[in-house]
């Protein structure tokens, strides 16, 4: 959707700032669901930071529809200020498995020191479920990390043979490619 005519019907030119604000206006929970999540799809491909604490502010919404819109949005956008609210994300059990995936991923993404030890708690929590478990080996590998080679070093004995082949496998991505590959 284009930033600058998202929201009027295509008519008119709204400068991008106008354009961007009215976008971040359409987030508001009195919008109907549809004009909420175009209003966040557009706000993910605007690139633009004034995006980040609107989208950060809903992933606390109640639609978990809309909650998933948010978190691609900022994943596209892979601000650092967003990671506390992707860590939140990923750590809140009662969250779609499919939110806290692009949570994770957009962890890796970011790469910062905070967003790599929240992914080795995940994987290294027995009780966390397994795809969380093995997303976050996965997502670890990418990071390229040399922070995540012990974590993923412990999971190669781990009781649950899809989190062990997927920690094998970001540890020979982390080696030979390094981040990112």
């Amino acid at each position: 959707m284009d930033v600058q005519t998202a929201d009027n019907g295509g008519q008119g030119d709204l400068d991008r700032r106008e354009g961007v604000y009215l976008l971040i206006d359409s987030l508001g929970d009195t919008n109907e669901y549809e004009k909420r999540i175009r209003a966040a799809k557009a706000l993910g491909q605007s690139r633009d930071p004034r995006a980040i604490l609107p989208l950060i502010g809903c992933l606390k919404d109640v639609d978990p529809r809309l909650r998933r819109c948010c978190a691609e949005a900022l994943l596209q956008l892979g601000s650092i200020r967003s990671v506390q609210a992707f860590i939140g994300c990923l750590e809140d059990r009662e969250e779609s498995l499919f939110t806290r995936k692009v949570a994770a991923d957009a962890l890796a993404k970011i790469r910062s020191y905070s967003a790599i030890e929240s992914l080795v708690g995940r994987l290294l929590d027995p009780g966390e479920n397994e795809s969380i478990r093995v997303h976050a080996a996965d997502a670890l590998g990418r990071t390229g990390s040399l922070r995540a080679i012990d974590a993923l070093e412990k999971c190669l004995e781990d009781p649950n043979p899809l989190v062990k082949y997927e920690s094998g496998k970001a540890l020979k991505q982390i080696f030979a490619y390094g981040p990112g590959k």
